[in-house]
């Protein structure tokens, strides 16, 4: 039985206000019932991000897996304990670029190189001929390459933290640097670019300030902030 995620009012009007208007089909749902395409992916994460399970957001075709311990004891997603607006806009971004640029494209894009690791499914067509060897070479693939597709995802995902993170007052090269450091050069995205001044080029340039989504989301985030006090 799937379980009922309950939100908060606040939690409710960003989605209202961003996430529907760019996929009224955005699901959310509890990684203690997994199930789907995100069931699939579950096990090849856990292989190389221990903590796939407990500590990270994941979206799968317009739905956003939350780890149960985002929860309250009431099945409401925990936004007193998470900055839950600011993950919803993390992963709204994702959905914006998705719709975009279409699924097949967008998964492309974040897969690469990896993907090519599924050309060695060709070996079945080429047994023990010089194709066959030739076919699983593309299991080289697998290996933690830098995926520069998916980092300028990701990095278009991490600049609505960073700026989130400027209008609450922090000192955002000081939350790049822990986002680089962790997401990017770590496991968690499997190594996907090791090179820091290269994404802290990009994810410290806010000329972006001014695109349409992320222009809108700042005047949210202030005016959430501006009520609450």
């Amino acid at each position: 039985m799937t379980q009922q995620i309950k939100l908060t009012p606040k939690v409710q009007t960003f989605l209202e206000e961003f996430t529907y208007k760019i996929n009224p089909d955005f699901q959310i749902k509890s990684k203690a019932n997994p199930e789907g395409l995100y069931a699939l992916v579950r096990p090849f994460a856990l292989l190389f991000n221990k903590e796939f399970e407990t500590r990270y957001i994941t979206i799968v075709n317009g739905t956003c897996w939350f780890p149960a311990s985002y929860f309250d004891s009431n099945g409401y997603l925990d936004d007193a304990s998470h900055d839950i607006v600011q993950i919803l806009a993390h992963e709204t971004i994702h959905e914006h670029d998705r719709m975009r640029l279409g699924t097949a494209r967008f998964t492309a894009l974040y897969m690469f190189p990896q993907i090519l690791a599924l050309l060695s499914a060709l070996s079945v067509f080429s047994f023990w001929s010089a194709w066959w060897l030739l076919s699983l070479l593309f299991l080289f693939f697998l290996a933690p390459l830098p995926a520069p597709g998916r980092a300028l995802l990701e990095i278009r995902g991490y600049k609505v933290n960073l700026l989130f993170a400027k209008i609450d007052g922090w000192d955002p090269r000081l939350v790049a640097l822990n986002i680089i450091e962790r997401q990017f050069m770590g496991p968690n995205y499997y190594f996907m670019m090791p090179f820091k001044g290269w994404v802290s080029d990009r994810l410290l340039d806010f000329s972006h300030e001014n695109e349409e989504i992320y222009s809108r989301m700042i005047a949210w985030r202030r005016a959430s902030l501006t009520n609450r006090s």
